[in-house]
């Protein structure tokens, strides 16, 4: 039997597929470069100490999934991607006012649209 199709919306493309979309779109700027910010906690067996080791990567808990470096100046600069509708945690919040605190630019961006606008507005020298 055949699933049944849900009235309404289209559910939202997953954040990871919104990722990769603004990834390829302003890895196209010239003056922008971009990087996935994988953070987590893998588990690592060594079999000389016979021990289990848990390994933490990226920059830290909480840190921007998309950074990058705005060109001629170095800007920093943290993209924090989630789905239309969603709000980031306590500590993308906090990570994305250090970065600003410090001089850089941050924002919370939902598709390619609000990141080429973020984009822009990095260039005319807004950190938000």
């Amino acid at each position: 039997m055949a699933a049944k199709k849900r009235p309404g919306k289209p559910p939202s493309p997953l954040e990871t597929s919104i990722q990769a979309d603004i990834r390829l779109a302003l890895g196209c700027e010239p003056d922008f470069t971009l990087w996935r910010n994988n953070t987590g906690v893998a588990q690592h067996w060594s079999e000389r100490q016979q021990r289990l080791y848990r390994v933490r990567y990226g920059l830290l808990r909480g840190s921007a999934d998309l950074i990058g470096i705005l060109g001629p100046a170095g800007l920093f600069c943290a993209l924090e991607v989630k789905r239309q509708g969603k709000q980031p945690t306590e500590e993308q919040r906090m990570f994305l006012d250090l970065v600003r605190g410090r001089g850089g630019a941050a924002c919370v961006v939902d598709s390619v649209e609000s990141a080429r606008s973020a984009l822009a507005r990095f260039r005319a020298g807004e950190r938000a």
